[in-house]
């Protein structure tokens, strides 16, 4: 009975057996031709040349795999190097760094861009010798990237400006930004010749412009031919005298010229000067109101009568000068002074001014209050 009900099961008419067949005769053929698609596919050559190029670069930033390291002492072991420049946070972590160390590293990178030589590492304050030593065999900068200034387009971006650049007639103390920009200068190179001129500054002849720190000589040089300081801005101040009687520059007046100036006595006098010594020079003529019982009425009367010329300052040379000698300078606490001598002492000279800054070693709003009065060479 059982075997009946089998047979009714797995018994097939002539039709459904043709049928059948014919299904696993298409199979078979799909099946083959595509073997034999792929296989033609698989004969192709592949050149992966180029993409292995870019994993051994992208390698050279890593740390290798054969790292072993002791976090509880912080020994380092077995073989592993690194690129300060590309490390990520659990690297830096592995290398016995603590978050605040790593945080001081990331603020660093974005401000100054790369470490350019192991040494820059040591421009990270909260980094000591001792760590210092211990992480220095490690430390592997890739010459192809750790030299790197800025990203490849926007060099490219200035080399086209560069061969776009016109030169004309111009006015350093009236040409604008477009102006500036067809000269052949770069946005941060105008800025600071804008931020000149609003402080008070002015160009009275060509040579001032050399005076500006970051036009260089070769770009002067290309400049020079065209300045052309008109007389109405050489004679400005002469004009503006005969209107006033009197126009004084405070950072080259005399103890008797400031005399003559209305409302300014032997005391007013005295104390501009000390104070100007004490500064390196006004950057700005609101500077006066840091005197010594200088009020702001007093320096309303005097504004029309007075200018600055910024380009006069003595500026502090933060590689050279003592405790004693910056703690002197009004902007400078005795705090950062010893700061400032400390870090010097243990990591050697600053490469830049912003070190202080990117350090730790000066609040960020003293220390833009006093960067111009510093220098490091």
């Amino acid at each position: 009975m059982i075997l009946d009900n089998l047979k009714e099961y797995f018994s097939f008419s002539k039709s459904e057996r043709n049928g059948a067949i014919v299904l696993v005769f298409v199979i078979v053929i799909l099946f083959t031709a595509t073997q034999i698609i792929n296989g033609k596919k698989n004969n192709k050559p592949v050149n992966y040349s180029s993409f292995e190029k870019e994993i051994d670069r992208f390698q050279t930033m890593l740390v290798t795999k054969d790292t072993v390291i002791e976090n509880n002492n912080q020994l380092y072991s077995g073989h592993f190097r690194f690129d300060p420049n590309f490390a990520s946070d659990s690297v830096w972590k592995l290398a016995g760094l603590t978050e605040k160390q790593i945080t001081n590293i990331r603020n660093y990178l974005a401000k100054a861009g790369h470490f350019k030589n192991k040494e820059d590492l040591r421009k990270i304050y909260s980094i000591n010798n001792e760590l210092y030593t211990k992480i220095l065999p490690y430390i592997n900068i890739n010459k192809e990237t750790g030299n790197i200034l800025e990203p490849k387009s926007n060099i490219e971006k200035n080399d086209k400006q560069n061969h776009n650049i016109e030169y004309f007639n111009f006015d350093p103390n009236t040409a604008n930004i477009d102006e500036w920009k067809r000269l052949g200068l770069n946005t941060g190179q105008i800025e600071v010749i804008q931020k000149y001129l609003q402080k008070g500054g002015r160009f009275s002849k060509k040579e001032n412009l050399k005076k500006i720190f970051v036009i260089d000589e070769k770009k002067y040089a290309e400049l020079e031919p065209y300045i052309l300081i008109e007389a109405s801005n050489e004679t400005v101040f002469n004009s503006q005298q005969a209107a006033s009687s009197l126009i004084i520059e405070l950072n080259s007046a005399t103890h008797d010229e400031l005399l003559k100036l209305n409302g300014i006595g032997n005391g007013f006098a005295s104390g501009i000067i000390k104070y100007r010594n004490l500064l390196g020079g006004f950057l700005k003529k609101e500077q006066l109101l840091e005197v010594y019982n200088f009020n702001f009425e007093l320096f309303q009367k005097l504004e029309p009568y007075v200018y600055v010329d910024s380009l006069n300052i003595t500026k502090i040379n933060i590689n050279m000068a003592d405790i004693k000698i910056l703690a002197r300078h009004p902007y400078i606490k005795y705090i950062y002074a010893k700061e400032i001598v400390k870090f010097r002492e243990r990591n050697g000279p600053y490469g830049k001014v912003d070190d202080i800054l990117l350090n730790y070693i000066i609040p960020e709003a003293d220390f833009e209050k006093v960067k111009e009065y510093l220098t490091f060479k």
